[in-house]
């Protein structure tokens, strides 16, 4: 349960996951209660589970992914692109996404934005667009396992 737990990225759950299974050993394996062979089980595990813990956080550098919305014109490109939150974002390995690289150019996006009758496609590409940057999160920083 504990690598189980470590691959979905659960690291919260999976030390509660090991703090119970080392009270557990420590507690009532003396009792009688549980069988040697689960015990041996539960420390094989334990300690497998731990050492690929330890290497792949070791061997992997976390990214943090940070999307940035808002309202337009509201200064947030000006900000990032200063250089003193360049050098931060460098040195903390944080992913921008950005959160309207349509924009560029003569797109339908910008085209549905300018003609009301097709406002609803622009809302939908918005919020298509805002649906694959969360997918793209999700999948580069749920799985925090090592690549």
């Amino acid at each position: 349960m504990a690598i189980i737990m470590m691959f979905l990225g659960f690291i919260e759950s999976w030390i509660l996951w090991q703090a119970k299974n080392i009270l557990s050993i420590m507690f009532f394996a003396g009792i009688g209660i549980l069988n040697i062979n689960l015990i041996i089980i539960n420390i094989s595990y334990m300690i497998l589970s731990i050492y690929i813990f330890i290497k792949s956080f070791k061997a992997s550098k976390l990214k943090k992914i940070i999307a940035i919305t808002g309202p337009g014109c509201s200064g947030k490109s000006t900000l990032l692109q200063s250089k003193i939150i360049q050098k931060y974002i460098y040195e903390n390995h944080i992913t921008l996404i950005d959160e309207r690289p349509y924009l560029k150019g003569d797109d339908p996006y910008t085209s549905a934005l300018t003609n009301n009758k097709n406002f609803y496609l622009a809302q939908e590409m918005f919020f298509c667009s805002q649906k694959d940057m969360l997918e793209q999160a999700e999948l580069e920083g749920g799985n925090q396992y090592s690549r």
